[in-house]
């Protein structure tokens, strides 16, 4: 998550669903079901309190790091797989000027 002027972007991540618990006796623990890495872009714009989808990632990571820098945002490393050993050496900028 980033934030850029009056919007805030929630980007890629890890995306799961919560199946039933393994038995009664741990009901606060779940396992995940249909696990997947998301390369959906969001953006919320605080000022008009309205949701909009951007243009998606390249590549769909997770456990990356992002920051702004020109009025652009910079997403670098991660992982792209649930069962990666290692992390990604690639980058990707997000224009919003451009939607790209």
């Amino acid at each position: 998550m980033v934030s850029l002027r009056e919007s805030v972007y929630i980007i890629g991540g890890r995306l799961w669903n919560k199946g039933k618990p393994r038995n009664s006796s741990e009901s606060n623990e779940f396992l995940d079901v249909d696990s997947k890495v998301s390369a959906l872009v969001l953006r919320y714009n605080v000022r008009l309190d309205q949701w909009s989808k951007c243009a998606p990632l390249g590549t769909p990571r997770y456990d990356f790091v992002c920051c702004v820098c020109d009025n652009k945002i910079y997403v670098t490393g991660g992982k792209f797989g649930l069962h990666s050993p290692r992390g990604m050496s690639s980058a990707e900028v997000y224009d919003p000027a451009h939607e790209q």
